[in-house]
């Protein structure tokens, strides 16, 4: 059956040939052809023929198709060698990432608090020294002659007023020392001299301090 379906099928498509070469040319004598309504009519019928043979022959033909198509064998589904591999690999184009370029990191630097020191207060200036015309030094005795157990004071003026004074008195077997300050400029400083040798003369050294001037005096009494 599926040769018959064939060789209709090909028949088919030969009449259809013809019919459309008829239906160009208008006519066809040997093919008994002779106008363009048959032409039409043979090439209809022809096309139908050749469509069924060629449905009714598929599966068949598909079948042997399928049967006489050579079976792969398992040498055929090896897989190529590794170097062919790798040789399509190296010949793959290497792509290199170019490296990002880093931006650079700025450290913010605290600024230098400079210190600030307080110059100290100048110093006073020293007081200045009393004139040596107006610091002066004059001594003398209450009672120049004082008895046993008595007292008698050295007076000094010194013409400064806070000016310090030191009087010395000489006996004849000590020495006494007394100082003062002359408040106003003047000062008493009182000695006992209690039972100190009779007619013996005392000398009393004084010495007027101020302002870092110096002035130097002296006195004298004798003991009765």
């Amino acid at each position: 059956m599926s040769g018959l379906f064939a060789f209709l099928s090909v028949a088919g498509f030969i009449v259809f040939i013809i019919a459309l070469v008829a239906l160009v040319r208008g006519r066809l004598r040997w093919a008994r052809i002779t106008s363009r309504g048959v032409a039409a009519g043979v090439l209809a019928a022809s096309f139908a023929v050749f469509v069924v043979s060629a449905v009714a022959a598929g599966p068949s033909g598909g079948t042997q198709l399928n049967a006489s198509k050579p079976v792969a064998s398992p040498a055929d589904s090896v897989t190529a060698p590794s170097s062919s591999r790798s040789a399509v690999v190296s010949t793959s184009p290497v792509t290199t990432h170019a490296p990002i370029p880093l931006a650079p990191t700025s450290i913010p630097v605290a600024p230098t608090q400079r210190k600030t020191t307080t110059a100290p207060p100048p110093a006073a200036p020293p007081p200045a020294a009393a004139p040596m015309s107006a610091l002066t030094c004059a001594a003398s005795m209450s009672n120049t002659q004082p008895a046993d157990n008595s007292t008698t004071d050295v007076i000094v003026h010194t013409g400064v007023a806070g000016a310090n004074v030191t009087t010395t008195a000489h006996y004849k077997t000590t020495s006494t020392t007394h100082s003062a300050v002359a408040t106003d400029g003047n000062v008493d400083i009182p000695y006992d001299i209690s039972r100190a040798t009779h007619g013996y003369p005392v000398e009393v050294d004084v010495t007027v301090t101020a302002a870092g001037a110096t002035q130097s005096c002296s006195t004298s009494f004798t003991p009765l």
